[in-house]
C-alpha cells in the first residue's frame, strides 16, 4: 500500500515548521538586532513602494475640477478611509492629527492584502536559472 502512494511514505519526514522558516537573503546583524532582508521584508518593501505610487498617482497627479475615473477612485478611497475607518475609531479632536496616519495604514494594509494574492518570484528557487513563481513550486522528490 505504501509503494502505491509515495507521498505517504515521505510524510514521516515532512515537518510543517520548516515550511515557515525565512531564509536570510542579505544578513544584517547589528549587535543583538537581526535586520536581515528575507522574503517577508521584500514583500513589505514592495507593498510600501506600491502604496506610495498609488497614493501619488491617485491623489496628486493631474487633479481637475471635474474628476475622471482615476481621481474618482482616489476620492472613493479617501471617503472610505474617512467615514469607515477614521470617524469610527478616532475622537473628533484627534481626527485632524491622526487621519493621515489611519488613511495611509488602511491603504498599506489593502495593498499588502492584494499583493498576497499574487505569486511573486520571491521564493529563491530557480528552474534553469529562471526565478520560479510562488505558485509553481516543484514537488519535492522522496528519497
Amino acid at each position: 500500500m505504501v509503494a502505491a502512494f509515495p507521498s505517504v511514505a515521505s510524510a514521516s519526514t515532512f515537518t510543517p515548521t520548516s515550511e515557515f522558516t525565512l531564509k536570510d537573503w542579505v544578513p544584517i546583524h547589528l549587535g543583538g538586532l537581526d535586520l536581515s532582508i528575507n522574503k517577508a521584508v521584500a514583500y513589505l518593501m514592495i507593498g510600501a513602494a506600491l502604496t506610495c505610487v498609488l497614493g501619488i498617482v491617485l491623489m496628486r497627479l493631474r487633479l481637475r475640477d471635474v474628476p475622471g475615473r482615476r481621481q474618482s477612485l482616489g476620492e472613493l478611497i479617501y471617503d472610505v478611509a474617512q467615514t469607515q475607518v477614521a470617524e469610527t475609531g478616532l475622537p473628533t479632536k484627534g481626527m485632524r492629527l491622526w487621519f493621515p496616519y489611519c488613511a495611509t495604514l488602511m491603504l498599506f494594509i489593502f495593498v499588502l492584502n492584494l499583493l498576497g494574492f499574487l505569486p511573486l518570484p520571491l521564493t529563491g528557487e530557480r528552474y534553469h536559472d529562471v526565478p520560479v513563481w510562488g505558485s509553481m513550486r516543484r514537488p519535492r522528490r522522496s528519497r
